[in-house]
Protein backbone atom coordinates (compact mmCIF):
# COMPACT_ATOMS: atom_id res chain seq x y z
CA UNK A 1 0.00 0.00 0.00
CA UNK A 2 1.22 3.63 -1.00
CA UNK A 3 0.57 6.72 1.58
CA UNK A 4 -0.04 9.89 0.23
CA UNK A 5 0.19 12.27 3.12
CA UNK A 6 -2.00 15.48 2.59
CA UNK A 7 -0.03 18.48 4.55
CA UNK A 8 -1.65 21.51 5.52
CA UNK A 9 -0.87 23.85 3.18
CA UNK A 10 -2.30 21.17 0.42
CA UNK A 11 0.91 19.63 -0.69
CA UNK A 12 1.57 15.98 -1.05
CA UNK A 13 4.17 14.00 0.06
CA UNK A 14 5.20 10.38 -1.40
CA UNK A 15 6.99 7.91 1.39
CA UNK A 16 10.10 7.09 0.00
CA UNK A 17 9.57 3.23 -0.13
CA UNK A 18 6.20 4.15 -2.77
CA UNK A 19 6.78 3.14 -6.32
CA UNK A 20 7.11 5.82 -8.94
CA UNK A 21 3.72 7.76 -9.65
CA UNK A 22 1.84 11.29 -9.98
CA UNK A 23 -0.59 12.97 -7.95
CA UNK A 24 -2.97 12.56 -10.90
CA UNK A 25 -2.61 9.22 -11.86
CA UNK A 26 -2.99 7.43 -8.36
CA UNK A 27 -6.73 6.19 -7.79
CA UNK A 28 -7.53 7.39 -4.09
CA UNK A 29 -9.89 7.82 -1.23
CA UNK A 30 -10.22 10.50 1.46
CA UNK A 31 -11.14 9.56 4.75
CA UNK A 32 -12.00 11.29 8.04
CA UNK A 33 -8.40 11.99 9.05
CA UNK A 34 -8.17 13.74 5.79
CA UNK A 35 -5.17 11.37 4.10
CA UNK A 36 -5.30 10.12 0.82
CA UNK A 37 -4.74 6.29 0.29
CA UNK A 38 -4.50 4.83 -2.17
CA UNK A 39 -6.12 1.62 -3.70
CA UNK A 40 -5.03 -0.99 -5.42
CA UNK A 41 -6.19 -0.81 -9.90
CA UNK A 42 -6.61 -4.58 -9.35
CA UNK A 43 -9.84 -4.40 -6.62
CA UNK A 44 -11.02 -1.24 -8.37
CA UNK A 45 -14.78 -1.77 -10.25
CA UNK A 46 -14.43 -2.81 -13.81
CA UNK A 47 -15.69 -0.76 -16.03
CA UNK A 48 -19.16 -0.60 -16.36
CA UNK A 49 -20.01 -0.06 -20.17
CA UNK A 50 -23.52 0.31 -20.24
CA UNK A 51 -23.17 3.33 -18.36
CA UNK A 52 -20.33 4.60 -21.09
CA UNK A 53 -23.15 3.80 -23.35
CA UNK A 54 -25.97 5.40 -22.01
CA UNK A 55 -23.26 8.21 -21.71
CA UNK A 56 -22.10 7.98 -25.40
CA UNK A 57 -26.05 8.14 -26.41
CA UNK A 58 -26.57 11.53 -24.66
CA UNK A 59 -23.45 13.41 -25.95
CA UNK A 60 -24.55 11.99 -29.53
CA UNK A 61 -28.29 12.96 -28.39
CA UNK A 62 -26.98 16.62 -27.29
CA UNK A 63 -24.36 17.11 -30.23
CA UNK A 64 -27.01 16.47 -33.17
CA UNK A 65 -29.01 19.32 -32.07
CA UNK A 66 -26.44 21.70 -32.94
CA UNK A 67 -25.69 20.36 -36.71
CA UNK A 68 -28.89 18.91 -37.77
CA UNK A 69 -29.66 22.65 -37.95
CA UNK A 70 -26.32 23.98 -38.72
CA UNK A 71 -26.07 24.47 -42.62
CA UNK A 72 -29.66 26.49 -42.43
CA UNK A 73 -28.77 29.14 -39.65
CA UNK A 74 -28.41 31.49 -42.11
CA UNK A 75 -30.48 30.74 -45.14
CA UNK A 76 -33.75 30.88 -42.71
CA UNK A 77 -32.62 33.89 -40.34
CA UNK A 78 -32.53 35.61 -44.10
CA UNK A 79 -35.71 34.24 -45.44
CA UNK A 80 -37.88 35.11 -42.75
CA UNK A 81 -36.06 38.47 -41.86
CA UNK A 82 -34.45 40.75 -44.15
CA UNK A 83 -33.12 43.20 -41.63
CA UNK A 84 -30.80 40.16 -40.50
CA UNK A 85 -27.42 40.99 -41.93
CA UNK A 86 -23.77 38.79 -41.99
CA UNK A 87 -22.61 40.42 -38.80
CA UNK A 88 -25.80 39.95 -36.73
CA UNK A 89 -25.40 36.65 -37.34
CA UNK A 90 -22.40 37.29 -35.99
CA UNK A 91 -23.77 37.93 -32.94
CA UNK A 92 -26.58 35.18 -32.70
CA UNK A 93 -23.60 32.92 -33.11
CA UNK A 94 -21.14 34.43 -30.38
CA UNK A 95 -24.54 34.38 -28.01
CA UNK A 96 -24.32 30.75 -28.38
CA UNK A 97 -21.26 30.39 -27.36
CA UNK A 98 -21.66 32.99 -24.56
CA UNK A 99 -24.48 30.61 -23.26
CA UNK A 100 -22.01 27.20 -23.85
CA UNK A 101 -19.11 28.96 -21.74
CA UNK A 102 -20.82 30.45 -18.54
CA UNK A 103 -23.64 27.79 -17.97
CA UNK A 104 -20.77 24.86 -18.61
CA UNK A 105 -19.20 26.45 -15.46
CA UNK A 106 -22.59 26.85 -13.69
CA UNK A 107 -23.57 23.22 -14.31
CA UNK A 108 -20.49 21.94 -13.68
CA UNK A 109 -20.68 23.65 -10.10
CA UNK A 110 -24.02 22.39 -9.36
CA UNK A 111 -23.40 18.65 -10.29
CA UNK A 112 -20.14 18.76 -8.38
CA UNK A 113 -22.16 19.80 -5.02
CA UNK A 114 -25.25 17.43 -5.83
CA UNK A 115 -22.71 14.97 -6.41
CA UNK A 116 -25.25 13.89 -9.28
CA UNK A 117 -25.36 14.50 -12.81
CA UNK A 118 -28.94 13.35 -13.52
CA UNK A 119 -30.90 17.12 -12.42
CA UNK A 120 -28.08 19.42 -14.33
CA UNK A 121 -28.64 17.04 -17.54
CA UNK A 122 -32.07 16.87 -17.48
CA UNK A 123 -32.78 20.92 -16.93
CA UNK A 124 -29.76 20.98 -19.90
CA UNK A 125 -32.22 19.29 -22.04
CA UNK A 126 -35.30 21.21 -20.67
CA UNK A 127 -33.35 24.35 -21.45
CA UNK A 128 -32.97 22.95 -25.02
CA UNK A 129 -36.05 22.13 -25.55
CA UNK A 130 -37.47 25.06 -25.28
CA UNK A 131 -35.32 26.72 -27.52
CA UNK A 132 -36.22 24.00 -29.65
CA UNK A 133 -40.13 25.19 -29.60
CA UNK A 134 -39.57 28.72 -29.88
CA UNK A 135 -37.79 28.25 -32.84
CA UNK A 136 -40.50 26.39 -34.37
CA UNK A 137 -43.10 29.00 -33.45
CA UNK A 138 -40.35 32.01 -34.78
CA UNK A 139 -42.91 32.87 -37.41
CA UNK A 140 -45.71 33.45 -35.12
CA UNK A 141 -43.50 36.55 -33.94
CA UNK A 142 -44.75 39.41 -36.40
CA UNK A 143 -41.36 41.62 -37.01
CA UNK A 144 -37.63 41.52 -35.82
CA UNK A 145 -37.71 38.10 -35.78
CA UNK A 146 -34.14 37.70 -35.81
CA UNK A 147 -34.47 38.32 -32.05
CA UNK A 148 -36.52 35.80 -31.75
CA UNK A 149 -34.00 33.45 -33.37
CA UNK A 150 -30.81 34.98 -30.97
CA UNK A 151 -32.61 34.07 -27.93
CA UNK A 152 -33.09 30.33 -29.52
CA UNK A 153 -29.74 29.64 -30.18
CA UNK A 154 -28.43 31.21 -26.54
CA UNK A 155 -30.89 28.58 -25.60
CA UNK A 156 -29.39 26.19 -27.54
CA UNK A 157 -25.63 27.13 -26.69
CA UNK A 158 -26.76 26.38 -22.61
CA UNK A 159 -28.50 23.40 -23.06
CA UNK A 160 -25.12 21.87 -24.74
CA UNK A 161 -23.06 23.42 -22.48
CA UNK A 162 -24.48 20.49 -19.61
CA UNK A 163 -22.80 17.71 -21.49
CA UNK A 164 -19.51 18.97 -19.65
CA UNK A 165 -20.95 16.73 -16.96
CA UNK A 166 -20.43 13.64 -18.64
CA UNK A 167 -16.70 13.69 -19.02
CA UNK A 168 -16.65 13.39 -15.04
CA UNK A 169 -19.13 10.55 -15.53
CA UNK A 170 -17.48 8.85 -17.95
CA UNK A 171 -13.83 9.19 -15.83
CA UNK A 172 -15.96 7.95 -12.41
CA UNK A 173 -17.84 4.55 -13.84
CA UNK A 174 -14.63 3.33 -16.14
CA UNK A 175 -11.25 1.70 -14.61
CA UNK A 176 -8.23 3.72 -15.31
CA UNK A 177 -6.63 0.96 -17.76
CA UNK A 178 -9.75 1.51 -19.87
CA UNK A 179 -9.99 5.25 -19.86
CA UNK A 180 -8.92 6.15 -23.21
CA UNK A 181 -11.56 3.36 -24.39
CA UNK A 182 -14.02 5.35 -22.29
CA UNK A 183 -13.55 8.72 -23.72
CA UNK A 184 -13.11 6.94 -27.34
CA UNK A 185 -16.62 6.52 -26.98
CA UNK A 186 -17.39 9.97 -26.83
CA UNK A 187 -15.44 11.11 -29.41
CA UNK A 188 -17.06 9.00 -31.78
CA UNK A 189 -20.20 9.97 -30.66
CA UNK A 190 -19.70 13.45 -31.38
CA UNK A 191 -18.07 12.83 -34.96
CA UNK A 192 -20.75 10.42 -35.72
CA UNK A 193 -23.30 13.59 -34.92
CA UNK A 194 -21.45 15.82 -37.16
CA UNK A 195 -22.23 13.16 -40.20
CA UNK A 196 -25.90 12.45 -38.96
CA UNK A 197 -26.70 16.09 -38.75
CA UNK A 198 -26.20 17.16 -42.48
CA UNK A 199 -27.57 13.81 -43.46
CA UNK A 200 -31.07 14.59 -41.53
CA UNK A 201 -30.89 17.97 -43.51
CA UNK A 202 -30.44 16.47 -47.11
CA UNK A 203 -33.43 14.20 -45.91
CA UNK A 204 -35.79 17.44 -46.58
CA UNK A 205 -33.85 19.79 -49.05
CA UNK A 206 -36.45 19.00 -51.52
CA UNK A 207 -39.33 20.72 -49.37
CA UNK A 208 -38.79 24.51 -50.13
CA UNK A 209 -39.78 27.14 -48.70
CA UNK A 210 -42.82 28.07 -47.01
CA UNK A 211 -43.81 23.81 -47.68
CA UNK A 212 -46.44 22.75 -45.74
CA UNK A 213 -48.80 24.99 -44.07
CA UNK A 214 -49.85 23.13 -40.53
CA UNK A 215 -51.26 26.48 -39.04
CA UNK A 216 -51.67 28.82 -42.23
CA UNK A 217 -48.80 31.40 -42.28
CA UNK A 218 -47.53 30.46 -38.91
CA UNK A 219 -46.22 26.77 -38.52
CA UNK A 220 -44.80 25.28 -41.80
CA UNK A 221 -43.11 21.81 -42.40
CA UNK A 222 -40.28 22.49 -44.73
CA UNK A 223 -36.34 22.69 -45.70
CA UNK A 224 -35.69 24.77 -42.23
CA UNK A 225 -38.54 23.88 -40.06
CA UNK A 226 -37.89 20.13 -40.59
CA UNK A 227 -34.92 19.47 -39.20
CA UNK A 228 -35.21 21.41 -36.02
CA UNK A 229 -38.28 18.98 -35.53
CA UNK A 230 -35.75 16.01 -35.61
CA UNK A 231 -33.97 17.79 -32.56
CA UNK A 232 -37.20 18.31 -30.76
CA UNK A 233 -37.36 14.45 -31.26
CA UNK A 234 -33.40 13.90 -29.86
CA UNK A 235 -34.16 16.06 -26.67
CA UNK A 236 -37.41 14.32 -25.83
CA UNK A 237 -35.66 11.19 -26.29
CA UNK A 238 -32.70 12.33 -24.41
CA UNK A 239 -35.25 13.62 -21.55
CA UNK A 240 -36.37 10.04 -21.47
CA UNK A 241 -33.13 8.31 -21.37
CA UNK A 242 -31.97 10.20 -18.25
CA UNK A 243 -35.53 9.84 -16.60
CA UNK A 244 -35.50 5.97 -17.32
CA UNK A 245 -32.37 4.72 -18.00
CA UNK A 246 -29.70 7.26 -16.36
CA UNK A 247 -27.52 5.47 -13.59
CA UNK A 248 -25.62 7.92 -11.35
CA UNK A 249 -22.02 6.47 -10.39
CA UNK A 250 -22.89 5.53 -7.28
CA UNK A 251 -19.65 7.38 -5.24
CA UNK A 252 -20.19 8.35 -1.82
CA UNK A 253 -19.26 12.16 -2.04
CA UNK A 254 -20.65 14.01 1.15
CA UNK A 255 -17.45 13.54 3.48
CA UNK A 256 -15.42 13.89 0.61
CA UNK A 257 -17.03 17.04 -1.00
CA UNK A 258 -16.52 18.58 1.90
CA UNK A 259 -12.59 18.02 2.46
CA UNK A 260 -12.17 18.14 -1.15
CA UNK A 261 -13.81 21.77 -1.20
CA UNK A 262 -11.47 23.42 1.64
CA UNK A 263 -8.87 22.60 -0.51
CA UNK A 264 -9.76 24.24 -3.74
CA UNK A 265 -9.03 27.87 -3.26
CA UNK A 266 -5.42 26.17 -1.52
CA UNK A 267 -4.52 24.18 -4.63
CA UNK A 268 -5.26 27.00 -7.32
CA UNK A 269 -2.86 29.09 -5.33
CA UNK A 270 0.08 26.64 -4.60
CA UNK A 271 -0.61 25.47 -8.29
CA UNK A 272 -0.56 29.33 -9.31
CA UNK A 273 2.66 29.52 -6.96
CA UNK A 274 4.83 26.78 -8.02
CA UNK A 275 8.03 27.36 -9.83
CA UNK A 276 8.11 23.97 -11.79
CA UNK A 277 4.97 25.58 -13.89
CA UNK A 278 6.16 26.87 -17.04
CA UNK A 279 3.71 29.73 -17.40
CA UNK A 280 5.17 30.82 -21.19
CA UNK A 281 4.71 27.60 -22.77
CA UNK A 282 1.55 27.36 -20.81
CA UNK A 283 0.62 30.91 -22.43
CA UNK A 284 2.29 29.81 -25.46
CA UNK A 285 -0.48 26.76 -26.01
CA UNK A 286 -3.42 29.56 -24.80
CA UNK A 287 -2.41 31.82 -27.70
CA UNK A 288 -2.15 28.62 -29.97
CA UNK A 289 -5.43 27.00 -29.06
CA UNK A 290 -7.62 30.26 -30.22
CA UNK A 291 -5.57 30.32 -33.37
CA UNK A 292 -6.17 26.85 -34.28
CA UNK A 293 -10.15 27.66 -34.06
CA UNK A 294 -9.89 30.87 -36.25
CA UNK A 295 -10.56 29.18 -39.93
CA UNK A 296 -13.30 27.29 -38.07
CA UNK A 297 -14.61 30.47 -36.65
CA UNK A 298 -14.31 32.29 -39.94
CA UNK A 299 -15.88 29.85 -42.18
CA UNK A 300 -18.64 29.05 -40.48
CA UNK A 301 -19.53 32.44 -40.04
CA UNK A 302 -19.40 33.51 -43.51
CA UNK A 303 -19.98 30.08 -45.26
CA UNK A 304 -23.61 30.56 -46.18
CA UNK A 305 -23.93 34.26 -47.00
CA UNK A 306 -20.95 33.55 -49.41
CA UNK A 307 -22.79 31.01 -50.77
CA UNK A 308 -25.38 33.14 -51.13
CA UNK A 309 -23.99 35.85 -51.94
CA UNK A 310 -20.99 35.02 -54.61
CA UNK A 311 -22.43 31.84 -55.94
CA UNK A 312 -25.82 33.59 -56.64
CA UNK A 313 -27.51 30.18 -54.49
CA UNK A 314 -30.57 30.35 -53.21
CA UNK A 315 -31.46 28.74 -50.01
CA UNK A 316 -32.39 25.73 -50.52
CA UNK A 317 -28.97 24.85 -52.54
CA UNK A 318 -27.02 26.99 -49.82
CA UNK A 319 -28.58 24.13 -47.89
CA UNK A 320 -28.75 21.48 -49.77
CA UNK A 321 -24.39 21.92 -50.96
CA UNK A 322 -23.69 23.07 -47.07
CA UNK A 323 -25.00 19.43 -46.24
CA UNK A 324 -22.96 17.32 -48.83
CA UNK A 325 -19.79 19.52 -47.44
CA UNK A 326 -20.12 18.83 -44.08
CA UNK A 327 -20.76 15.14 -44.54
CA UNK A 328 -17.54 15.02 -46.07
CA UNK A 329 -15.85 16.98 -43.43
CA UNK A 330 -17.39 14.60 -40.93
CA UNK A 331 -15.70 11.63 -42.55
CA UNK A 332 -12.64 13.10 -43.31
CA UNK A 333 -12.19 14.14 -39.28
CA UNK A 334 -13.23 10.36 -38.31
CA UNK A 335 -10.71 9.51 -40.61
CA UNK A 336 -7.85 11.21 -39.16
CA UNK A 337 -9.55 10.60 -35.37
CA UNK A 338 -9.14 6.96 -36.36
CA UNK A 339 -5.48 7.30 -37.94
CA UNK A 340 -4.24 9.11 -34.19
CA UNK A 341 -5.99 5.98 -32.49
CA UNK A 342 -5.60 3.24 -34.60
CA UNK A 343 -2.36 3.98 -36.99
CA UNK A 344 -1.08 5.60 -33.85
CA UNK A 345 0.25 8.85 -36.20
CA UNK A 346 1.42 10.29 -32.92
CA UNK A 347 4.05 7.88 -32.80
CA UNK A 348 5.73 8.83 -35.78
CA UNK A 349 5.40 12.63 -35.89
CA UNK A 350 6.21 14.81 -33.68
CA UNK A 351 2.87 16.67 -32.33
CA UNK A 352 4.63 20.25 -32.14
CA UNK A 353 5.57 19.53 -36.19
CA UNK A 354 2.57 18.67 -37.07
CA UNK A 355 1.06 21.57 -35.44
CA UNK A 356 3.06 23.75 -37.49
CA UNK A 357 1.87 21.91 -40.70
CA UNK A 358 -1.53 22.27 -39.38
CA UNK A 359 -1.09 26.06 -39.12
CA UNK A 360 0.99 26.32 -42.53
CA UNK A 361 -2.44 24.18 -44.05
CA UNK A 362 -4.56 27.46 -42.58
CA UNK A 363 -2.70 30.10 -44.32
CA UNK A 364 -2.61 27.57 -47.82
CA UNK A 365 -6.80 27.44 -47.62
CA UNK A 366 -7.10 31.60 -47.56
CA UNK A 367 -4.35 32.04 -50.24
CA UNK A 368 -5.79 29.46 -52.63
CA UNK A 369 -9.64 30.99 -52.00
CA UNK A 370 -8.37 34.26 -51.81
CA UNK A 371 -10.66 36.27 -54.16
CA UNK A 372 -7.48 36.73 -56.86
CA UNK A 373 -8.59 39.43 -59.53
CA UNK A 374 -7.69 36.94 -62.45
CA UNK A 375 -8.88 34.04 -61.20
CA UNK A 376 -12.23 35.30 -59.81
CA UNK A 377 -15.51 36.17 -60.62
CA UNK A 378 -17.74 39.12 -59.83
CA UNK A 379 -20.15 39.16 -57.87
CA UNK A 380 -23.91 38.80 -59.04
CA UNK A 381 -26.65 41.56 -58.09
CA UNK A 382 -29.16 41.42 -55.42
CA UNK A 383 -32.51 39.63 -56.34
CA UNK A 384 -35.19 40.04 -54.22
CA UNK A 385 -37.21 36.96 -55.41
CA UNK A 386 -34.76 34.07 -54.49
CA UNK A 387 -32.88 36.20 -51.52
CA UNK A 388 -29.80 35.60 -53.65
CA UNK A 389 -26.78 38.22 -55.19
CA UNK A 390 -24.97 41.06 -53.28
CA UNK A 391 -27.21 43.78 -51.96
CA UNK A 392 -25.20 47.07 -52.39
CA UNK A 393 -27.62 48.60 -50.16
CA UNK A 394 -26.24 46.58 -47.43
CA UNK A 395 -22.62 45.49 -48.48
CA UNK A 396 -20.66 48.49 -50.06
CA UNK A 397 -18.30 46.50 -51.94
CA UNK A 398 -20.68 44.14 -54.39
CA UNK A 399 -19.39 46.10 -57.24
CA UNK A 400 -15.74 45.44 -56.34
CA UNK A 401 -15.51 42.70 -54.34
CA UNK A 402 -14.63 39.33 -56.54
CA UNK A 403 -15.14 35.30 -55.30
CA UNK A 404 -13.28 32.25 -55.99
CA UNK A 405 -15.82 29.23 -58.53
CA UNK A 406 -17.35 27.06 -56.03
CA UNK A 407 -15.89 24.26 -57.68
CA UNK A 408 -12.57 25.69 -56.58
CA UNK A 409 -13.73 27.38 -53.26
CA UNK A 410 -15.42 24.17 -51.53
CA UNK A 411 -13.10 21.23 -51.81
CA UNK A 412 -10.38 22.96 -50.62
CA UNK A 413 -12.35 24.37 -47.90
CA UNK A 414 -13.80 20.37 -47.12
CA UNK A 415 -10.10 19.55 -46.97
CA UNK A 416 -8.41 21.89 -44.79
CA UNK A 417 -11.83 21.74 -42.47
CA UNK A 418 -11.66 17.17 -42.50
CA UNK A 419 -7.46 17.13 -42.42
CA UNK A 420 -5.97 20.35 -41.40
CA UNK A 421 -7.59 21.63 -38.71
CA UNK A 422 -8.30 18.21 -36.99
CA UNK A 423 -4.73 17.55 -37.08
CA UNK A 424 -3.36 21.13 -35.05
CA UNK A 425 -6.46 20.66 -32.81
CA UNK A 426 -4.95 17.08 -31.96
CA UNK A 427 -1.45 18.10 -31.42
CA UNK A 428 -1.92 21.40 -29.60
CA UNK A 429 -4.09 19.19 -27.32
CA UNK A 430 -1.69 16.62 -26.92
CA UNK A 431 1.16 19.60 -26.36
CA UNK A 432 -0.63 21.33 -23.65
CA UNK A 433 -1.39 18.03 -21.40
CA UNK A 434 2.37 17.13 -21.63
CA UNK A 435 3.49 21.11 -20.51
CA UNK A 436 1.09 21.02 -17.91
CA UNK A 437 2.89 17.84 -16.79
CA UNK A 438 2.25 15.86 -13.46
CA UNK A 439 -0.18 18.19 -12.05
CA UNK A 440 -4.04 18.45 -11.41
CA UNK A 441 -5.32 19.45 -14.50
CA UNK A 442 -8.73 19.30 -13.88
CA UNK A 443 -8.47 23.17 -13.39
CA UNK A 444 -6.11 24.11 -16.02
CA UNK A 445 -8.35 21.73 -18.68
CA UNK A 446 -11.05 23.87 -17.89
CA UNK A 447 -9.66 26.68 -18.35
CA UNK A 448 -8.12 26.01 -21.82
CA UNK A 449 -11.80 25.11 -22.82
CA UNK A 450 -12.67 28.64 -21.64
CA UNK A 451 -10.20 30.09 -23.68
CA UNK A 452 -11.74 28.22 -26.88
CA UNK A 453 -15.10 29.15 -26.01
CA UNK A 454 -13.68 32.74 -25.92
CA UNK A 455 -12.52 32.45 -29.43
CA UNK A 456 -15.76 31.05 -30.70
CA UNK A 457 -17.73 34.22 -28.76
CA UNK A 458 -15.09 36.98 -30.34
CA UNK A 459 -14.34 35.60 -33.51
CA UNK A 460 -17.89 35.32 -35.41
CA UNK A 461 -18.43 39.08 -34.14
CA UNK A 462 -14.59 39.83 -35.52
CA UNK A 463 -15.37 37.54 -39.32
CA UNK A 464 -18.98 38.72 -39.60
CA UNK A 465 -17.95 42.62 -38.99
CA UNK A 466 -14.88 42.42 -41.28
CA UNK A 467 -17.06 40.33 -43.93
CA UNK A 468 -20.08 43.21 -44.02
CA UNK A 469 -17.54 46.32 -43.96
CA UNK A 470 -14.88 45.26 -46.12
CA UNK A 471 -15.63 41.47 -47.79
CA UNK A 472 -14.02 38.34 -47.76
CA UNK A 473 -10.71 39.55 -49.00
CA UNK A 474 -10.07 41.91 -46.40
CA UNK A 475 -10.81 39.31 -43.82
CA UNK A 476 -8.52 36.28 -45.83
CA UNK A 477 -5.40 39.42 -45.57
CA UNK A 478 -6.45 39.97 -41.55
CA UNK A 479 -6.44 36.17 -41.07
CA UNK A 480 -3.41 35.12 -42.83
CA UNK A 481 -1.72 38.19 -40.66
CA UNK A 482 -3.01 36.51 -37.50
CA UNK A 483 -2.03 33.14 -38.39
CA UNK A 484 1.44 33.97 -39.58
CA UNK A 485 2.23 35.57 -36.36
CA UNK A 486 0.99 32.44 -34.64
CA UNK A 487 3.67 30.34 -36.93
CA UNK A 488 6.32 32.66 -35.84
CA UNK A 489 5.42 32.03 -32.23
CA UNK A 490 5.40 28.84 -32.74
CA UNK A 491 8.49 28.80 -34.41
CA UNK A 492 10.12 30.73 -31.64
CA UNK A 493 9.24 28.06 -28.92
CA UNK A 494 10.14 25.24 -31.36
CA UNK A 495 13.37 24.34 -29.70
CA UNK A 496 12.10 24.94 -26.01
CA UNK A 497 9.15 22.26 -26.80
CA UNK A 498 11.74 19.43 -27.99
CA UNK A 499 11.22 17.83 -24.57
CA UNK A 500 7.02 17.74 -25.25
CA UNK A 501 6.78 16.42 -28.50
Amino acid sequence: MVLIELKSDHSYEIRKNAPKATFDSIPYQLDDKSSMSTVDEDNLPPTNWRKIGIAGLMWFLCAVENTVIGMSEWPYMHQIDKAATTQFFGFVTSSSRTGHAFFALAFSYWGYKLGKCRWPLMVGRLMALLGVCMYLCVEFIPENRRYWMLACYFLFGVGSSSTTLLRGYIADVSHPKDRSRAYAVSTVAHLISIVCGPIIQLCFTRIKYPGYEIIPGKLRFNIYSAPISCALLTNIIAIYVVAVFWVETGKERPQKAKIYSQSIIGKVKEFLGRKDIKWPLILVCWYQKMMSHLSIVAIATIASPLFMMAFNWDGQKTVLISSISHIFVGVLSITVSCIYIFGKLGHYVSARFSYLIGLLISVLLYVLTYPWPTLSQPLPLYNATTGSGCDPNVYSWCFTEKAMPAVFWIPIVVLVMGVGLPFAMISIDTIYSKVLGDVDQNVMQGVYIFIEDIMMIGGPIYASTIFTEFGQSWLWFSNVIFTAIAIFVWIAFYPILAPYK
